[in-house]
């Protein structure tokens, strides 16, 4: 709180000081720690334009973070293909690239979220919850893209977890995939080994239940 004006008074005196792209990162970091982050946006944005230094890499992150809670995704994302292409931190290169599967999933860009969520998937360090949690957004990607080959991959894959909620989601969705697939015998065997289970996720037990008595519907 007490360098921010002391660095905004250095930007005013010296604007094309010896320091400035220092100052600018700085009062960038201490706008965004105090919670101002559009004031502090500009700040990151200034070093992005200037050639690569110390600095560009967590303006990279700062800025996209910053984007990303405003729900400006399209800008985020060239920030954040950056940041994973041009990063000497393992973690940035992580943050980069689970934000840009968040980011083109509320952009609807399905394909290049199924590209970089298999990417993800096999970057060192990725906890297993966030590896389920990655093959589950390309599961959906992939159902969205009218691929149910691949979405099916996906979610058996997810669906091994079974106890999770997304585990559950992903049994219920194999289970369906096959009764639109016209495999009821398939989709049965399905519903009754995750009915085995005993999921506590009781919604997605409910649709298994509402899904098994459609295929008695649908036999007669």
């Amino acid at each position: 709180e007490k360098a921010t004006p002391l660095f905004q008074s250095y930007l005013q005196k010296y604007g094309d000081g010896f320091f400035k792209i220092n100052v600018q990162y700085y009062l960038g970091d201490c706008l965004n720690q105090r919670g101002y982050q559009t004031e502090a946006l500009p700040h990151f944005e200034y070093i992005l334009q200037q050639p690569k230094n110390n600095y560009t890499e967590s303006s990279l992150l700062f800025a996209s973070q910053i984007l990303m809670n405003y729900n400006q995704y399209s800008q985020a994302v060239p920030y954040l293909v950056e940041l994973e292409t041009t990063a000497e931190k393992k973690t940035n290169v992580l943050l980069a690239r689970k934000m840009q599967i968040e980011a083109y999933s509320k952009l609807h860009e399905f394909s290049k979220l199924v590209a970089v969520a298999n990417s993800y998937i096999v970057t060192d360090k990725v906890s297993q919850d966030e590896k389920r949690w990655a093959n589950m957004q390309a599961a959906v990607a992939y159902d969205s893209l009218a691929d149910t080959t691949n979405a099916l991959v996906k979610y058996r894959t997810v669906a091994m977890e079974y106890s999770t909620s997304e585990g559950s989601q992903a049994k219920y969705r194999v289970a369906s995939i096959l009764f639109d697939q016209k495999k009821y015998d398939q989709s049965v065997r399905e519903i009754l080994s995750f009915l085995e289970k005993n999921s506590p996720h009781q919604y997605w037990l409910g649709k298994a239940y509402i899904l098994w008595a459609k295929i008695f519907i649908t036999r007669n």
